[in-house]
């Protein structure tokens, strides 16, 4: 028996919606969001952001502030007045960076978690430029500098009543910690200081002679709250001085505890007071004018022997 068949009629929603404005839609669609993400960039608190990522980067005992970030295209996280303290060791701080750039690792970062982050920036009349790393508690930091000045480095004001430390200051320090371990924290570097020297120095109430170097260098390992110098050289045309030796850092940069072997034998064509004060300085009796001395006491107040 054939059953009887029903037609039920056809929907078309093409014909309900034939005269709705579908394109108009979906540009004014696309056109908001846009406007929304550009609003969103311009507008996102990328200080807050910054603050989080310093926040995964153990500094202690350093503390590390900003004035502001703002994202730009092709160099990331711009930074402005970033500055770096240590208040029990100095005054002032350690490094003041007008303008620097910050780009963190994307693949941490969408991870939800910092595990590296290139820094470049403007520093005293010179450039920085920094590489941190993190993984397994164990925190790695590459620091290079290059043509600073070094007059215009402020901690310098703090041991000297008048006068400057003048040079270009260039070289490299790699350190390696642990998260919260300051103690187990290690470095080693090299610095180069071109055309140094002094001038108008006066220091704990005494004026210093004027000297100048043409080539100065310096590699150092700082360990354990000691800066040990694997060797230093100083070669100018009045005196050359190399040394090596250790400096206990003591709270206070000038309560550091010094204990070096320094070599100070004047040039050939020296400066007759270069000459003098060189002769001045105190010997074993019988002992070589270029026989190494011993430097102890403090930064404020060494002692010769």
């Amino acid at each position: 028996m054939q059953m009887p068949s029903f037609r039920l009629p056809s929907l078309s929603l093409g014909d309900r919606f034939e005269d709705f404005p579908v394109r108009t839609v979906a540009l004014y669609g696309a056109y908001t969001l846009v406007l929304f993400l550009i609003f969103l960039v311009l507008n996102f608190p990328y200080g807050v952001l910054v603050d989080s990522l310093l926040n995964d980067v153990d500094l202690s005992p350093a503390q590390v502030s900003h004035h502001g970030a703002k994202l730009t295209v092709t160099r990331g996280l711009e930074l402005r007045g970033v500055t770096v303290r240590r208040p029990d060791w100095t005054r002032v701080p350690i490094l003041e960076v007008p303008r620097a750039f910050l780009w963190p690792g994307i693949s941490g970062l969408m991870g939800g978690d910092l595990t590296r982050a290139d820094i470049r920036g403007d520093l005293y009349a010179g450039e920085l430029r920094a590489r941190w790393s993190g993984g397994d508690d164990v925190q790695r930091t590459i620091l290079q500098v290059e043509n600073v000045q070094v007059a215009r480095y402020p901690p310098l004001r703090e041991l000297f009543v008048e006068g400057q430390i003048f040079g270009l200051l260039s070289g490299f320090v790699e350190i390696e910690g642990r998260a919260g371990d300051v103690g187990a924290m290690r470095a080693h570097g090299k610095i180069f200081l071109d055309q140094a020297g002094s001038e108008g120095l006066v220091y704990d109430g005494l004026p210093i002679l004027d000297l100048s170097f043409v080539e100065t260098s310096a590699v150092f390992n700082v360990q354990s709250g000691r800066i040990e110098i694997e060797e230093f050289t100083a070669t100018g045309p009045d005196v050359d001085i190399s040394g090596t030796g250790q400096i206990g850092i003591r709270g206070s940069a000038l309560n550091s505890v010094l204990d070096l072997k320094v070599t100070i034998q004047a040039a050939d064509g020296a400066r007759p007071e270069v000459k003098g004060l060189v002769s001045l300085i105190p010997r074993q009796r019988g002992a070589r004018s270029d026989a190494p001395i011993s430097i102890t006491g403090t930064l404020r107040k060494p002692r010769f022997r």
